[in-house]
């Protein structure tokens, strides 16, 4: 599914009426994209926290400085893996955190989470 499917274009749609009248339901939207080039604006724009990975797309990091700002911007594309940039309401902090998530062998072992080997 993508933004340039017209087949896609009429549930885009409707995720987008999810984002930005669904609080007044209770309902929250957790968006997780690769891109945000491939995310509608209007979804985007409804997003309070925002969480990022390494990325190096220059319209992902342009997206990005907009919320992070520039100096945590230049930090995402050499991020060590399992590390993040976050800010939002959900961060308690008045600025961008940059954050390890905690690797569990054990989820890794039973197969929940494939360990990723380093390349050097």
């Amino acid at each position: 599914m993508g933004l340039g499917d017209f087949d896609s274009k009429g549930l885009v749609g409707k995720i987008a009426q999810i984002a930005l009248q669904g609080r007044k339901f209770g309902v929250g939207l957790l968006v997780l994209a690769q891109r945000t080039a491939t995310v509608s604006k209007t979804v985007l724009t409804q997003c309070n926290t925002i969480i990022s990975f390494t990325c190096y797309d220059d319209t992902s990091l342009g997206f990005l400085k907009n919320i992070f700002g520039p100096a945590h911007v230049a930090l995402i594309p050499n991020l060590p893996r399992l590390h993040a940039v976050a800010f939002g309401p959900w961060v308690r902090s008045q600025h961008p955190i940059v954050f390890e998530v905690p690797y569990d062998a054990k989820k890794a072992k039973a197969g929940v989470v494939a360990p990723v080997p380093v390349v050097k």
